[in-house]
Formats: C-alpha cells, structure tokens, sequence
C-alpha cells in the first residue's frame, strides 16, 4: 500500500518529465486550441531547456550550449514564434552550431504528421566583422501545429557564456537552464527580471587525461638518434553545477512608453571571473569598463582614425574658423560634414576602411562619421571625444564587453556639459542625438586614456506652441485655424517623419490621423531648416468636436488633442516609464459660441503637480459674453520615470485625460 501511494504522489511529477522530452508530440497536444493559463496566447513555449558546459578534446576545453525548445501554435498571429535567431561569434576560432531534432508535427486526417527542417529554412548573415547569425524558418508551420528543434552551438570563447531567457512574450510552461563548468572557473552570474527561479546546486567527480609528447636527445653510445614518448597525465577535478528552473512563466506584456522590452525580460547571464588551473598562477579575467574602452581607443579602426588629418586639411582650413570661437568652430565643422556626408544606415563602432576613402565616396557607416568629426574637431582646438553607446534596439549591457557597443558619437566638453553630436541624420542639431541613441548611458573616451559615464537622455525639449482660433457652428461643428509651432525636439521629430513627403501627402495623413477634420487651406514653414522652428496654419473645419442632445450641444474645446485614452493600464509595473524626450505641450484657445446659444456650464480649472517636480499639468477657462479663452499646458520634465513613480505617474495621466474629455454646455435659448 505504501509503495502504491508512493507512486501515485510521484506519477504527476514523471508524467511531465517525460512531456519534457523531444519526440513525445501526442494528438491531444495537436487539438488543443488555447492555452490552459492563458488563453489570449498566440503561442507558447511547452519546454525551453538549455545546458551549457565544458568538454576536454584534443584542442583543450570546448564550451558547449545545447538548446531544446517544444513550442505549440494558437493562432495565426502566433507563427512567426517558428522563426528565430541565433547569434555565432566570429573570430580566430569561430563557434559552430549543430541543427538535430528540428520537426514541425501537425494532426493530419486523424495522424501525426512531421515535417522536417532542411537547408532551405536556414539562411546565414554576418552581421559585422564579430558576429554572424542564423536565421531558421520551421517549414510547414500553421495554427495547431508543435514546433520542435534542438541545437548545440560549440565556442573557445569562455568569458560570456550565451544570456538565457526564462521568458517571453509568449507563455513558458516550463524553463530550465542548466550550467556545468570545471572548478578551474569562475562565473559571476547576473539575473535581470523580476522571477524568482528554484535554484539546486550539486558537484560531480570528473577527469580529464593530459597528453604531452617528451622528446629525448641521440645517444652517440647506442647510434641512436633523438626519440619522442608520450606521457599521460590524469587531473582529477569537480564540476560546479546549477539548475535553475521556472514553471508557468506568464508572457511578458510590453507596456507603452518603453525602451527594449528585452532589458526586463527575467534572465540569466554569465561573466568569466577568474581562471586557476592546478599548479598554474591565478589569472583574474574581469574587466571594468575602463579596460574595455581603453582596448577600442588602441584599435586601429578607431584611435588611429581619428588621428589621420591630412584628407581634410585644407576644407577644414577654407572654413576660416581658426580665430573663431568654440562654439562657432563645433557649429561650422558640424554643418559642414554633415551636409557632405551621408549615413549608409550601418551600426558599429569601427570604421569600415580608412577615413581618407570615406571623406572622398561621401558615405560611411556611423563610426566613419562621427569619428571622422571628432578628428576635425580636435583638429581645429575643439575638445572632442569619441562617446560610445549600445543603442535602444539591444540589451542595456551588464558586463563591461567589448560587444556591448554598437554605436558611436562625438562629445565635446563644455563646462561641465558634454554636447552630443551625431551627423548621421541631416535634421540633427547640435546636442541632439537620433531616438535610437537614447539609450541612458554612453561613455566618453578621451585620448588622455581616460573615460567615464555620460548621460544620453536628451536635454531639450519635443516642444508644441498650439493656438486655435474657432467658431462654433449651430450643428456643433467648428470653423477656425490651427497655428502650431515646433520647437527643438519637436521640429527634428517633424522634419525627420514628414520633411521628405509633399504637403497634399502630409495633409491626407493629418486627416487621417484626425477623423473628422477637412483641411480648407494650410501653409507649412521651415520644413527642412534644421535652425528654425517649423511653423504651420491650418484652416480646418472639424466635425467631431460636439454632441447635440435636445437643444444642448456639448463641445470638447481640445477637440482632436484630446487624449482618447490613458496610456497606462496595468495596475503595476516593473521597469521605468520611458517617453525617451521631455516634451511640453502648450494650447491657446479662443471659441465663439454660435447665436442663439448661451454657455450653461463650463469645464472646472485644475493645476496638476506631480512630486519632485516630474510633470505638471494646467488647465484654465474664462468666458466673456460669448467668447471663451482657454489656456493648457501639459508638462513632461524628465524622460524617465521609475517604477516607485508608476502609480502616481498613472493617475495622474488619468486626471489629464478627465479633464481633456470634459465637454463645454451650450443651451439653446
């Protein structure tokens, strides 16, 4: 008996170790339809395993990283989860990686049908000088289907083992990562995240057998000449094991106003610390990130670039700024280069051949050409450096790596500021960098030998002047004009999304954008002057500004500014609010109410204030006769906003959106 309730507590538990197999897809699997904790799922990883650990050969110790991935299909929205990625280091050793087990199952008249991957569904693409990757179609994938690979990437490189991702942004049931490594080495181990894993830690006996060949000298007494023997040698050691695991991992919902959801993913990453071999001197193998930008300074794609000068010397000396002051010189060269060169919409923080060649073909990637401006500053007594940055489209980097870069742009400082220059884009100021550099911290590398951290985060503001002018019609429509003014941020934003489209096809955006308003006449300046403000007047007539009930018409005087919802849902969140910019948006309103109509009531002022001063919001109306004024401004002061900041930054967005729904009366006398 109590070996049978044994069996009956444990049979759970065995069951789905073995669902955690690849090969065991069973028809029950293919039915189903939904997923059983999320039924919104699209796609959900059934199993994701992975295991890393070190092998002796004949080549010394490999690091191996095997993957085992179970993935099943809901819908059709859920079929691109059957193509992915995968990156391979390249260098004197590049890592290989071995494809087995790759299997899509679909339920076929009642049977099991496989699919297997073949040449076709795989593609290989380097993708700079370091890294190449794989990108794997699964064939025949549809809604219903099981999708079922494995892969074991072979590396000499040790210090950053492959991160793990636990989760998604589709459900995992089950995620385990397991990693072996000889006692010789030491891993320091990050987790990003909020998930906790069950974590079991073990050792095992293991042994590897040396080889060495010993070669003897001739022996003038024997006539025999020089000999070689084989000597073997067993070293006896422990591998550290940890077996991280996690069941029923929720997908990962990316919420509004965020950097790369990958930075809150909860994950596992590992850095070579130390090396001690028996017998052998301890190596200490971490670096900080001063080794790091130090090493890229020395590179010959990079420091040395900077230094070569005689390709530009005599533009640089037609521009006359020598007796110019600082900020006059960063203004002529910035201006200058930018309008020569042209951005190939390449990353990477090497150039990509000698900056003499660049300067001549006029394109380059964006090392070539912020680099190429640090030189010319430096070469006119500007205090440029390179700054590097990862941008927003990777992984916020958690150790200090060389492969943390990817991106590169000029800093030049200035009393205790550093300006930010970047001429990748033509519609760039001085001190403004493109979105996809706004990554929080870069750092600065002077040719000194020293570094340190820079904030990226823009200093100026996506600025909106908004001025109506209107009448109200007897329908509830309104008849008036729109000036609109952009400022700094505001008017790179503008010039960078519509600057190159006619203005006919800007307008039919606007209308689209805006359902309800007709554009009578419009007038657009500045478009493509990157020192001025781009100013617009729109005539418009909007008719989806009012409600008319019985002899009552109720008008929203934001009419299509008006937020239509509050941004922010969740009831919590875990990683910062990112709007990327401060904004501010200013509107001036002026109403004339239609005859035959007195005001019943209007909407009441408010003056929002959020703590320490990270955003406020006003709003303030007066009637006289029947004209109504209204002043609104809403204010974003920082880009940033910690989670501890969440709930009040929610409510207060939720008041803002209150107050910017509220409806003027108007009664019909």
């Amino acid at each position: 008996m109590k070996k049978l309730l044994l069996l009956i507590i444990f049979l759970p538990s065995l069951l789905c170790a073995q669902k955690r197999e690849l090969g065991t897809v069973t028809i029950e699997e293919l039915k189903q339809t939904k997923h059983s904790q999320d039924t919104s799922a699209v796609a959900a990883y059934l199993f994701k395993k992975g295991r890393s650990y070190f092998d002796y050969g004949s080549d010394g110790f490999s690091l191996y990283t095997e993957v085992e991935v179970k993935m099943k299909i809901y819908k059709k929205e859920g079929l691109d989860a059957a193509n992915f990625e995968i990156a391979l280091y390249k260098g004197e050793s590049d890592e290989t990686i071995n494809f087995s087990k790759a299997i899509t199952y679909n339920l076929v008249n009642g049977k099991i049908e496989k699919t297997k991957l073949n040449s076709d569904g795989n593609f290989n693409e380097n993708i700079n000088e370091n890294w190449r990757k794989i990108s794997i179609s699964m064939p025949n994938v549809k809604v219903g289907s099981i999708v079922e690979y494995k892969y074991v990437i072979k590396s000499k490189y040790f210090q950053n083992i492959n991160k793990w991702e636990f989760q998604s942004t589709i459900p995992v049931d089950y995620s385990e990562y397991v990693f072996e490594v000889p006692e010789f080495y030491v891993y320091n181990n990050h987790f990003r995240g909020g998930l906790n894993p069950e974590i079991i830690k073990e050792k095992k006996d293991k042994k590897i057998t040396l080889s060495n060949k010993v070669r003897t000298g001739a022996s003038l007494s024997t006539r025999q000449g020089p000999t070689s023997t084989i000597e073997y040698e067993e070293i006896n050691y422990i591998d550290n094991i940890v077996k991280m695991s996690l069941i029923n991992v929720p997908a990962f919902e990316e919420e509004p106003f965020s950097n790369d959801y990958k930075n809150y993913l909860s994950s596992l990453e590992f850095e070579l610390a130390s090396i001690q071999f028996k017998n052998k001197p301890f190596q200490l193998i971490s670096e900080t990130w001063e080794d790091v930008v130090k090493k890229i300074y020395e590179e010959d794609e990079f420091g040395k670039q900077i230094d070569l000068t005689d390709y530009y010397s005599n533009d640089l000396n037609k521009l006359a700024i020598n007796n110019s002051s600082t900020q006059d010189k960063i203004n002529a060269i910035f201006n200058f280069l930018k309008s020569k060169l042209k951005w190939n919409e390449n990353y990477g923080y090497k150039t990509s051949k000698k900056l003499s060649k660049i300067y001549e073909e006029k394109t380059g990637n964006v090392a070539d050409l912020n680099l190429m401006l640090v030189s010319m500053l430096r070469s006119s007594g500007v205090d440029a450096n390179p700054v590097l940055l990862s941008t927003r489209s990777r992984a916020i980097p958690i150790f200090p790596s060389i492969s943390a870069f990817n991106y590169v742009v000029c800093g030049v400082e200035l009393e205790n500021k550093v300006l930010l220059l970047d001429i990748t884009d033509p519609y760039l100021q001085i001190d403004m960098l493109p979105d996809r550099a706004l990554n929080y911290l870069g750092i600065i590398v002077r040719n000194n030998g020293s570094s340190s951290q820079v904030n990226l985060s823009p200093s100026n503001f996506a600025k909106e002047n908004n001025t109506i002018s209107g009448t109200i019609t007897n329908e509830g429509n309104v008849e008036g004009t729109l000036n609109q003014s952009l400022i700094q941020r505001g008017a790179y934003i503008f010039r960078r999304d519509y600057a190159n489209l006619t203005d006919e096809t800007y307008l039919e955006k606007f209308e689209k954008d805006y359902t309800g308003i007709e554009v009578i006449d419009y007038k657009i300046e500045n478009k493509k002057d990157v020192d001025l403000n781009v100013n617009k007047v729109i005539k418009f007539k909007y008719t989806n500004a009012s409600e008319i009930i019985s002899n009552k018409i109720y008008f929203n005087p934001f009419m299509f500014f008006k937020l239509n919802e509050n941004p922010f849902k969740a009831e919590k969140r875990t990683y910062p609010v990112d709007f990327m910019t401060p904004m501010v948006d200013n509107y001036t309103m002026h109403y004339v109410i239609p005859q035959g109509y007195e005001i019943e009531s209007l909407p009441t002022q408010i003056n929002l204030q959020m703590s320490d001063g990270l955003a406020k919001f006003t709003f303030y109306i007066a009637k006289n006769g029947d004209n109504i004024q209204i002043s609104s401004n809403l204010s974003i002061f920082t880009p940033i906003f910690n989670p501890e900041y969440y709930e009040e930054l929610k409510e207060f967005f939720n008041k803002v959106y209150l107050k910017m729904n509220e409806k003027i009366v108007l009664k019909k006398i």
